[in-house]
């Protein structure tokens, strides 16, 4: 079983919660609000999506590269999280 499967919930609910942070921000932008409270919205929002993301790579790392007998299958998918990381390091 996928990672991701198995860790459905958890992840799902830190989507949930990022979602609300988006839609609490997009709120804040509605009305007049300080621009370090919403300088501060944007800054909880990336640090969630960083967190989500920790998580996601941690799995992949941990199943399919730790865990993985296969060396070629090992190398191909420690290559996923690398190309995904040099995108979203950008």
């Amino acid at each position: 079983m996928s990672h991701t499967i198995r860790d459905k919930d958890k992840l799902k609910a830190r989507a949930s919660k990022i979602q609300g942070q988006v839609t609490a921000l997009k709120n804040m932008l509605d009305r007049d609000h300080e621009c370090a409270d919403v300088l501060q919205q944007i800054a909880a929002i990336r640090g969630a999506v960083n967190g989500l993301m920790r998580e996601v790579i941690k799995g992949h790392l941990t199943e399919h590269v730790v865990h993985q007998d296969d060396v070629t299958q090992r190398e191909n998918n420690l290559d996923v999280v690398l190309k995904v990381l040099t995108t979203y390091i950008k």
